[in-house]
């Protein structure tokens, strides 16, 4: 609501949450690279990062699917 209540605003988000507002917000491309799954899964669109998942052993088992 922040971000659409002013045109000149900007915002950093996630990639999910640009998918669902489309309709409201525009995308900024990097390096003409525009931020989609697969630009940002091969590390062309500059500014993504990798997201590591730490797990704790006594978990896995546990937590149905967290071992898949």
């Amino acid at each position: 609501a922040r971000i659409e209540s002013n045109q000149d605003g900007i915002g950093v988000f996630g990639l999910a949450f640009y998918e669902n507002n489309t309709d409201k917000l525009q995308v900024a491309t990097m390096g003409d690279v525009e931020p989609t799954t697969e630009s940002i899964a091969s590390g062309d669109y500059p500014v993504s990062r990798p997201l590591f998942f730490y797990v704790k052993k006594a978990h896995i088992g546990v937590i149905p699917g967290l071992k898949e």
